[in-house]
């Protein structure tokens, strides 16, 4: 774009005060070209990271879903944990571990650490 001006400068040498003002005003035009590419750039490079931090911001509150899901208490009108199943349970304001024994709600328990953990 500031290519198309910059051809017509032997035209701008011809104007009385030697195109000054011309010459002064075709410079500024070039910057603003130049300034605006790079904004443009900039905008460019600031919707990209935004595009991939809101996937990966996304992705994460998807796993915070997923695990407060497996990490709740489920009531016992909702669900009973399998006869043989050790669980976290909650009776009589206190928190259990065992086999199911009569308590209000419950939650499977945590695996186990690996090796290194």
């Amino acid at each position: 774009m500031a290519s198309e001006f910059q051809d017509y400068t032997y035209v701008i040498d011809k104007i009385p005060d030697g195109g000054k003002q011309h010459k002064k005003m075709l410079e500024l035009y070039n910057n603003l070209v130049a300034y605006i590419s790079h904004i443009e750039h900039w905008k460019s490079t600031a919707l990209q990271l935004a595009k991939n931090y809101g996937v990966r911001i996304h992705s994460l509150e998807q796993r915070i879903e997923e695990l407060e899901q497996e990490r709740r208490w489920i009531p016992v009108s909702e669900r009973l944990p399998k006869h043989d199943e050790m669980v976290l349970g909650f009776k009589n304001g206190k928190v259990t571990t065992g086999f199911f024994l009569g308590a209000s709600h419950w939650q499977p328990l945590p695996q186990p650490p690996k090796d290194g953990e």
